[in-house]
């Protein structure tokens, strides 16, 4: 396919058509589907396929919108329209590796992000995992960047995992976990190995249901980081922070010491208090630039490992 294709195009390198007209061709037989770079001012509607896109140097400008038994994977894309994904009859599964996108309103589905980078701005939420009856979301971002937004909202049985992941720049007096304007959610959250900077947590009371582990949450300023006895962390760092948290091995109000926050590097610094100071008995995973963990005695807090000079 190419930006230039035509509605009656043959779908080959030697007569490309338009992203519709590929998706139509979509069988048992032909779940490939290779994209040209350029721009494509469309929205792509997907019902009921299972296909691959590759998509590298494609400007996908409506976004995708993905219904019922859909289970797509989208590599290398950039699509500032996001991703609506419905479901009627059936959860659709989507999968995106190294792309950019506005952001994801699962309603529901599950979505899983590798490699990738959501920019909601400042009107959208990244995330919004909402339920339909007994089907609820399931999304997961791992080694991917969210820079800005109004929170996420993660709805009844819904449930979200990240892991090596940085989470940044919440619009003002927003909280990172929100649902239609209420802070605190129903769904289960965990967010292990992550970097949580001007995103605080207002986790309201009640039983335990967003669970942090080796990771860091930190905002310039006074205002607590987290709040609410929902939260439950172990071998996290938060600052700041003035009243008592739930869990084990909380660093509170300790210097991550960040290599420069306010232009998103959020590597460690040597004498960071997230040196080492991860959960010993954790399965080792590459961070958020790959490095393997541990480089120091043990696993380090965040989506950073630190790498001490040779």
């Amino acid at each position: 396919m190419s930006a230039t294709g035509a509605p009656t195009g043959a779908c080959t390198m030697a007569e490309t058509c338009t992203i519709a007209k590929a998706i139509t061709l979509v069988d048992t037989g032909h779940r490939y589907v290779k994209l040209a770079g350029g721009n494509y001012p469309v929205s792509v509607d997907v019902t009921d396929k299972q296909f691959t896109m590759h998509a590298a140097g494609a400007t996908i400008g409506g976004g995708f919108q993905v219904v019922d038994t859909s289970d797509i994977t989208i590599r290398g894309a950039d699509i500032p329209g996001g991703l609506l994904a419905t479901s009627s009859t059936a959860t659709p599964k989507i999968t995106f590796e190294h792309v950019t996108l506005l952001n994801i309103i699962a309603n529901p589905a599950t979505v899983t992000l590798r490699d990738s980078r959501v920019t909601p701005g400042t009107q959208n939420s990244a995330v919004s995992a909402q339920t339909n009856g007994a089907r609820a979301s399931s999304i997961t971002l791992d080694r991917t960047v969210v820079d800005g937004g109004d929170g996420m909202c993660i709805q009844g049985t819904s449930q979200l995992h990240v892991t090596n992941s940085v989470i940044a720049n919440q619009i003002p007096n927003s909280s990172l976990l929100y649902c239609n304007g209420v802070p605190g959610v129903t769904g289960q959250i965990t967010i292990e190995h992550s970097t949580l900077y001007e995103a605080p947590i207002a986790c309201a009371t009640g039983t335990a249901n967003v669970h942090l582990i080796n990771t860091i949450v930190a905002r310039a300023g006074s205002a607590d980081a987290v709040t609410g006895s929902r939260c439950e962390l172990a071998y996290t760092l938060v600052t700041p922070s003035t009243t008592a948290l739930i869990g084990s091995h909380i660093l509170q109000n300790a210097d991550p010491m960040f290599t420069s926050p306010t232009t998103g590097d959020f590597h460690l610094r040597v004498g960071s208090a997230a040196i080492d100071a991860g959960d010993p008995t954790t399965t080792p995973i590459p961070d958020l630039d790959g490095t393997p963990r541990p480089q120091g005695a043990a696993v380090d807090l965040g989506a950073f490992e630190y790498k001490p000079l040779m």
